[in-house]
């Protein structure tokens, strides 16, 4: 293999390196955002249910004030 041809493999190598980095982080980019979808969708849930609990107590509360 003469000089060109090595630098020729050592470029080819480097560009395949760079390619493979590039994709970890888009890859790792991927999962932290559907991460953060999903952590949204499980906060939205909570507030929810939270405010279902809210008004389940008020509820309660009258129903035991009109009961007496």
């Amino acid at each position: 293999m003469n000089e060109t041809e090595r630098i020729n493999e050592d470029l080819r190598q480097y560009k395949l390196f760079k390619i493979q980095r590039v994709n970890t982080h888009e890859q790792k980019f991927k999962e932290l955002k559907n991460d953060f979808v999903i952590i949204q969708k499980n906060e939205i849930l909570n507030y929810l249910i939270a405010f279902l609990n809210m008004a389940v107590i008020v509820l309660s509360l009258y129903n035991l004030f009109k009961l007496f």
